[in-house]
């Protein structure tokens, strides 16, 4: 299935912070957040045909909430030759004043 039509994925840190404070309130068991070094989407988006970055949730065997992030091509197609993961959660690898873990 092709992709929709490009759309700006940015919004007001108001916004954000409405977001992250909800799912907090709602999952409070799980992360805040999951941190992944640059290198990992420069390896996804070097790849040949790329269109965006697609971000499955998972768990680990002991039930850890996790992320696994592949490219993905026009088509909407999964690029799976290089796939991320071991990303590092929050906490605690938190920054301690950002808004959007208050």
């Amino acid at each position: 299935m092709p992709l929709p039509e490009k759309r700006d994925h940015r919004i007001a840190l108001a916004d954000a912070v409405a977001l992250t404070r909800e799912h907090r309130a709602k999952r409070s068991a799980e992360p805040k957040a999951h941190f992944f070094f640059r290198e990992a989407f420069d390896a996804l988006l070097a790849q040949k045909g790329v269109a965006g970055i697609r971000i499955y949730r998972g768990h680990t065997k002991d039930g850890t909430p996790n992320l696994v992030m592949v490219a993905v091509d026009q088509e909407g197609n999964d690029l799976t030759g290089e796939v991320m993961e071991q990303c590092l959660p929050c906490p605690p690898i938190c920054p301690p004043d950002s808004p959007l873990q208050k």
